[in-house]
């Protein structure tokens, strides 16, 4: 068993990161040219609405989908079921947007344009209801492959459909089309590549089991969600509407590397996990592995924008963006703790153990909410570092919660991650004094990535790193097996 999961676990963490970076190098492409174009009041309308959308997209991604993943007997009648209360849970949500909250939102903001803008852009959330459950079946049957065509198809057509609109001087609605669009046509190309189809079977018995389960998952990333989105609801309305465009863009650089990593994780580690839920042992060399593994790739990427983010921006979005590599570097420390977060998440939820999964994103999200209003005072910045505060502690309550059930506690995950942390900061370090050396950005963002991953990869051969021994020697592996096959 333990040889096949391993074998299921990393082929489908290679599909789900070349669907991720594929994807995510496409809406970079995007991002940079997007934001040559349109104006920080475009992103800062754009920001607003998003709070509400993806708040609302909680309700039909987070709570029965997780359930029909974890549940060991998911059949026909799970899956329909699930299907039609998604389905009638976003026709709701959609029907309140639209007469209660569009409304209501441009006249707090004292921006028009907002009730249009939400109008459209909630149109993500009945596709997201069924893409859920599209996701739940290509994650039990762990068909990966079939989710990285689907993703890279909707980013590039949606990639054309917003900077067509941007050239066009559609302002903020090229975001919200182009964001739109990624989302239908993910779930179109799923429902003609996927098997499944929803069929005329209904179980309110079988629901309620699964919103046992899935419920409190919910409660849980809603917690989570609205910790985040708090931040650019408050900046938005406390704080200018450039404050709040520096804010969400400071986040998109970090972001990007944190969903690629973030989403492989979880899309692959959970059903995994699931399967060997009954071995602690198992359990916890998979998890020791996923997490030295992901912060080996995440690491330096984050310390790495660290370092560059002034040449990076003035030469990728222009010196108009400068503001907002403050909000950059605080960012990219926010999300260091990320995949240390979710290997321990993840292996509560496989355990079935969502009670405790609860409880982590109650905790975090109320200290975080907590903190913003505390903080309020002293600025835009101080907003962002109480990001940073809460994500330190709330990694540390999860490993403490983890080490409970499977002995993998804190100071066993910190010994593994200690020697990529010390690598990763002498690579920043030596990237930042060469950024101090060259005056000009474009020349000195060439030579820092190319010292830096040179640097980095370097000492990881010359110490004989674990996490890269083991990258090499998987690679060496699947490359020697489709050699033999070809042969």
């Amino acid at each position: 068993m333990e040889n096949n999961l391993k074998e299921k676990t990393f082929i489908n963490l290679f599909w789900t990161f070349a669907e991720r970076i594929l994807a995510q190098g496409v809406t970079l492409i995007v991002t940079i040219v997007l934001a040559r174009i349109l104006m920080p009041e475009d992103y800062a309308a754009v920001a607003l609405i998003s709070v509400f959308v993806n708040i609302c997209n909680i309700f039909v991604t987070k709570s029965f989908g997780n359930a029909l993943i974890q549940k060991k007997d998911a059949d026909d009648v799970d899956f329909s079921t699930v299907f039609f209360i998604n389905l009638s849970a976003t026709a709701l949500i959609y029907i309140v947007i639209f007469f209660i909250v569009a409304p209501w939102l441009a006249g707090f903001y004292d921006m028009p344009i907002l009730c249009p803008l939400l109008r459209v852009m909630a149109l993500r959330i009945p596709c997201a209801a069924i893409n859920s459950i599209q996701h739940a079946y290509v994650s039990r049957q762990l068909k990966f492959k079939k989710y990285f065509f689907a993703t890279l198809t909707g980013t590039l057509l949606s990639a054309g459909v917003g900077i067509a609109l941007a050239v066009l001087g559609f302002g903020a609605w090229a975001l919200v089309f182009q964001y739109l669009t990624n989302v239908v046509v993910d779930t179109l190309v799923l429902w003609f590549t996927v098997k499944w189809r929803p069929k005329w079977l209904f179980s309110l018995k079988r629901a309620g089991g699964m919103f046992i389960y899935g419920g409190k998952l919910l409660c849980a990333s809603l917690l989570e969600e609205t910790s985040i989105e708090i931040k650019s609801a408050v900046i938005g309305k406390v704080y200018t509407s450039a404050d709040l465009a520096y804010y969400s863009k400071g986040k998109q650089f970090p972001q990007i590397i944190n969903t690629n990593i973030n989403e492989s994780i979880n899309n692959v580690l959970f059903p995994v996990l699931s399967k060997a839920q009954d071995s602690a042992e198992l359990l916890k060399r998979y998890m020791s592995r996923v997490i030295k593994v992901s912060s080996f790739v995440i690491f330096p990427l984050q310390f790495g924008l660290i370092a560059v983010a002034p040449q990076l921006v003035s030469v990728l979005l222009t010196d108009k963006w400068l503001g907002s590599v403050p909000f950059l570097r605080i960012i990219c420390l926010t999300f260091l703790t990320t995949p240390i977060f979710t290997a321990n998440r993840q292996v509560l939820k496989a355990m079935g153990k969502s009670g405790w999964v609860l409880a982590l994103p109650f905790s975090r999200s109320s200290l975080s909410i907590a903190l913003v209003f505390c903080v309020l005072p002293f600025g835009v910045e101080a907003i962002a570092w109480s990001g940073t505060v809460v994500s330190v502690l709330a990694t540390i309550t999860s490993a403490v919660m983890v080490g409970k059930f499977i002995h993998y506690g804190v100071f066993a995950q910190i010994m593994d991650l200690l020697p990529i942390l010390l690598l990763s900061v002498g690579m920043t370090a030596l990237v930042m004094l060469i950024g101090f050396l060259l005056t000009d950005s474009l020349l000195a963002l060439i030579v820092q990535v190319i010292v830096g991953a040179a640097f980095y990869i370097a000492v990881a051969k010359l110490t004989k790193m674990d996490s890269y021994r083991y990258i090499l020697d998987f690679a060496k592996e699947k490359l020697h097996r489709r050699s033999k096959r070809q042969a």
